[in-house]
């Protein structure tokens, strides 16, 4: 993907910018939500908490990109 085309696509838009701060979620698993994250500065990791407590990392973006989630909640 071109990111500078993004970038550049999003401004021509006036897509508003949502800035987190270190540390702070985008999502939690369980949660039901359906949004669309673009990175444009900065890294996101994706991680889950494992049964005994543990995180485990999966993986860090650290350049502009297209964040998609969707989650549903698993039935009781």
């Amino acid at each position: 993907m071109d990111n500078e085309y993004l970038l550049n696509f999003l401004k021509e838009k006036n897509v508003a910018t949502i800035k987190k701060k270190k540390h702070t979620y985008l999502t939690y698993y369980g949660l039901e939500q359906q949004d669309t994250y673009v990175l444009k500065d900065g890294i996101v990791k994706t991680s889950v908490i494992l049964p005994d407590g543990r995180e485990f990392n999966i993986s860090y973006i650290n350049t502009p990109d297209i964040l998609w989630y969707y989650v549903k909640k698993k039935d009781s």
